[in-house]
């Protein structure tokens, strides 16, 4: 606060303003009542005793004139977050342009479609990429131009003067360098510059600082843009991020006969490009804004967003930088072995997931991780020495192998490795199963290597497991994939525990009630909890996962982690066990390598035949880590289920009675693929996407909730009439939470509801994905179409593959078999492994008891809006049952045009058209 930085400044002039830390001032300080702070905030702003905004250098800034970002007082902060928060939830989803809140995939669809129209061979289509590059984007921001749309956000939030008021508290805060007070003085409750020519502190400006108002600001903008553009009739498509800003005007051109005419058109697109820019520059200056013109571009070829070019409708990859900063350890990581080489493998994959093919990305991976290893085996800085100085002279000749680099590199932490990525994650991103991906790639070089190294991945599919017990429940939870591994002590996890322990020992001591409430629930209830979750059967760990996140110590626990978690609070931990810590981080990090050592020695001495299937592997290692089968985990992969296509003009199989190995995913190149560098094709090339859950757009319940905190618990009752029986053990404890969360009744006297899809299958978690995802810049499935319609022999019967991560398996193969051929081919992926195609079995859930879950309403009553109910009623559709059978083909065509043209109607209106076009009218 302002009194606080006066009274250093004056006290002790030789020393760098200090900074507080977040989460330490969090647990001191009294919880916010939300409610009553923006109301205040709106009614009459905020003392001057917290318009204070600290500037502090950037760290690791290599530039000569370096960058800042802000420290604020605690209300000020508070402000801030709430409102982009606010801002976030409400205003940013009506803007397809902004891109602030969406994931790679999203974005990267967003990209591709802004420049469709680029990269043709004719100019049938053509789109211009408008880049603005902006002077100072943050620091022109004025209250004149914002405030009004401000004002009408801010209207329809219901406090009017909320959001307004953001550059009324710059034009008031004092600001100042955290690094020099000794240049400052004080005077008249303020303070003062000593030296005139060496600004330091200043009392108030009319522009913004970086990151304190994106979300609002980019909105303006965009509003200026969206309105400028109307006046000509052009398609416009925008990307936006704060002052990171592309305008594509798209255009088609009407059919020409000679070069003039088309020179004629081209003139007239380009003028009509320029008199919308013109329009939009003057829209912009009027808001105060300056544009760099010297670095603004325009192109009909090229469009670069968020650092990602697009050259000719090709994703280039940048690899050069990404590779750059491939060894850099970020702050909060302890530079152990682990962490180090885990830097190393993300960069290659994020170079991978932009290029073409993966072959270069791996092969630098290869190339790099070996350098890596080379350098650490000098000096590693967790045990402060060459790690060879603390093994037993038996061991160095085993550390000194070729099989102890192969596990560093390849073997993936979900089989026991340290940091290593099995190579089929190159293949698709955010697979659902380590576990398959791991054992499918090392099953599938298992032909092709030596005796030795066939006995070392003997020994990876069979790794060492813990008998289980009841105590290592919590890890199943924690992550649903997981296996039962044997590791070494992690010094993180130690000073999370100790963490934990030290807040529970001084719950008493915590001024915001509702981390101290946190703390406590989480110390008393987490036992009998688990207990219970531990009695529901068959065990199915993506619900349990979700039950327990839906729960209040699910919620708590969130609270809790945030000190867990902290990088702060972990350094202040470790500063205060120096010793300890430092003994934990070298013996853990031996522990973690001899772990590795006593792979290969087992697998020079042993050997054995390499499992049949992966699929079936992972289910066994499965059921021994958790002592009983377990259910929904296992997702088998394409690189061990699918056979690579032969280029050839027949295929083996016969056209009638087709077994299942017979059954084939069809991939078509109609055009062959010209091996020009640049050059897209003409069709779009399959992105993946996520199962979704659910299939209806009606809920079944007459009970439903708006309150976003209660939301996860409330959605668990859609697993009633699918998997969980309303009125067994397991059901009344799903409502007995919900009761203990809201103090109200949730009984429904709907009748149940039986729902379609596997549980198996559909069912989300937070803690797993949900899908596959491209792991290529999407350039080599621009000149293929593919389709799993000629897999229907597989019929009506739920496997529990995915279709997501066989289109994508096959789009990736194709592109580097057909490369460079230019004639047409139809190719057909058979299955390989029969064993993969795993039907699923519809699975009932129940629990030993009803758990009664503890009321907590009292305390979750004051984190609601007041005057919100818990509860609101909803209409149900009661729906007449027919039969389909009995009407003609005419009357069906008839309904199910009716039901799209519904369907098409309620995704519009919900925004959500665009992304369900394809599979809505295929």
């Amino acid at each position: 606060n302002r009194s606080e930085i006066l009274a250093h400044v004056q006290r002790f002039p030789n020393k760098p303003i200090p900074s507080k830390k977040v989460l330490e001032t969090f647990i001191k300080t009294p919880a916010t009542d939300w409610k009553k702070f923006l109301q205040e905030v709106n009614d009459q702003g905020l003392d001057p005793e917290y318009l204070v905004i600290g500037l502090r250098g950037k760290e690791r800034e290599i530039k000569r004139i370096g960058r800042f970002f802000a420290l604020m007082s605690w209300k000020l902060r508070d402000y801030f977050v709430i409102t982009e928060y606010l801002i976030k939830i409400h205003f940013v989803p009506l803007f397809s342009g902004l891109t602030m809140a969406d994931d790679l995939n999203t974005v990267m669809k967003k990209m591709l479609d802004t420049s469709n129209g680029q990269g043709l061979d004719s100019y049938e289509f053509i789109t211009l990429a408008n880049h603005i590059d902006y002077e100072k984007w943050n620091n022109h921001q004025r209250g004149e131009s914002n405030s009004p749309v401000f004002r009408v956000m801010g209207q329809f939030l219901g406090y009017p003067d909320l959001i307004s008021r953001t550059h009324e508290f710059f034009e008031q805060s004092l600001i100042y360098y955290n690094g020099r007070p000794d240049l400052m003085c004080l005077a008249n409750n303020t303070l003062h510059n000593k030296n005139p020519d060496i600004p330091v502190c200043w009392n108030g400006q009319r522009g913004g600082l970086e990151g304190l108002r994106q979300k609002g600001w980019s909105i303006t903008n965009l509003l200026v843009i969206r309105r400028e553009g109307r006046v000509e009739n052009t398609r416009i498509s925008i990307l936006a991020q704060g002052d990171n800003q592309v305008i594509c005007t798209q255009y088609k051109l009407q059919k020409v006969r000679t070069d003039d005419e088309l020179d004629n058109c081209i003139q007239k697109v380009l003028k009509n490009n320029q008199r919308i820019m013109g329009n939009i520059i003057k829209g912009t200056e009027r808001l105060g804004l300056i544009i760099n013109q010297s670095e603004t571009i325009r192109s009909a070829d090229y469009l670069n967003y968020g650092k990602v070019p697009i050259f000719r409708g090709k994703i280039m990859g940048l690899e050069s930088k990404r590779w750059s900063r491939v060894t850099c350890v970020s702050n909060d990581q302890l530079p152990s072995i682990g962490n180090i080489m885990s830097t190393v493998s993300s960069n290659a994959l994020s170079v991978g997931y932009f290029s073409e093919s993966p072959i270069n990305a791996i092969s630098h991976y290869n190339f790099i991780g070996n350098l890596t290893l080379e350098v650490l085996s000098i000096h590693n800085p967790a045990t402060k020495c060459a790690l060879e100085k603390k093994l037993a002279p038996r061991e160095v000749k085993y550390y000194l192998s070729l099989h102890y680099r192969i596990l560093l590199l390849y073997l993936d932490p979900s089989l026991g490795g340290i940091c290593g990525v099995s190579l089929t994650r190159f293949l698709i991103r955010s697979f659902p199963d380590p576990l398959t991906e791991g054992l499918s790639f090392w099953k599938g070089i298992y032909p092709h290597l030596n005796r030795g190294l066939q006995g070392l991945i003997y020994k990876i599919g069979n790794p060492q497991l813990c008998p289980y017990s009841r105590t290592h429940f919590p890890k199943l939870l924690e992550n649903p994939l997981a296996l039962n591994l044997k590791h070494g002590v992690n010094p993180v996890q130690v000073i999370k525990d100790e963490i934990k322990k030290s807040l529970i020992r001084g719950c008493d001591k915590i001024q915001n009630h509702i981390v101290r409430h946190a703390v406590i629930h989480s110390r008393d209830e987490e036992q009998p909890l688990y207990a219970f979750l531990e009695s529901i059967t068959p065990r199915f760990p993506r619900f349990l996962s979700e039950y327990k996140a839906s729960t209040y110590l699910g919620m708590t626990e969130g609270l809790v982690g945030l000190f867990q978690n902290s990088k702060t609070i972990r350094n202040m931990f470790s500063s205060s066990m120096k010793r300890e810590i430092d003994n934990i981080i070298i013996t853990s990090e031996i522990q973690g390598v001899r772990l590795l050592l006593g792979i290969v020695k087992a697998g020079l001495m042993q050997s054995g035949p390499c499992w049949p299937c992966s699929s079936e592997q992972a289910d066994t290692l499965r059921t021994i880590s958790w002592g009983g089968p377990v259910l929904g985990a296992t997702i088998p992969h394409p690189f061990e289920m699918m056979r690579i296509p032969q280029l050839s003009t027949r295929c083996s199989h016969t056209s009638e009675g087709l077994s299942l190995s017979d059954v084939y995913l069809s991939v078509l190149v109609p055009k062959g693929m010209p091996n020009h560098q640049g050059k897209k094709g003409p069709y779009k090339a399959y992105l993946g996407s996520k199962t979704k859950e659910s299939t209806s757009l009606l809920r079944p319940w007459e009970n439903e909730s708006k309150i976003p905190l209660i939301r996860r618990a409330a959605d668990l009752r859609k697993a009633f009439g699918w998997f969980i029986n309303q009125d067994s053990n397991l059901g009344r404890s799903i409502l007995s939470n919900l009761s203990a969360l809201t103090g109200e009744n949730w009984e429904d006297n709907q009748p149940e509801k039986a729902r379609s899809g596997s549980a198996l299958h559909r069912f989300s978690c937070s803690r797993q994905s949900q899908g596959g995802y491209i792991a290529q810049a999407p350039l080599f499935g621009t000149w293929m179409l593919e389709t799993t319609d000629t897999m229907s022999q597989l019929g009506s019967t739920n496997y529990d593959f995915l279709y997501q991560a066989q289109l994508l398996y096959s789009q990736m193969t194709i592109g580097e078999i057909h490369n460079g051929c230019q004639t047409t081919a139809m190719y057909h992926f058979h299955i390989d492994c029969i064993q993969c195609l795993r039907p699923i079995e519809e699975v009932k859930l129940d629990s030993d008891y009803i758990y009664i879950h503890p009321s907590v309403s009292d305390v979750l009553e004051s984190w609601k809006p007041e005057g919100v109910a818990w509860l609101t009623k909803r209409t149900i559709l009661k729906l007449p049952k027919g039969n389909w059978a009995r009407l003609d083909r005419n009357e069906q065509s008839f309904h199910i045009g009716k039901m799209q043209g519904f369907l098409y109607g309620e995704m519009t209106y919900r925004h959500r058209h665009m992304q369900e076009d394809a599979s809505l009218f295929p």
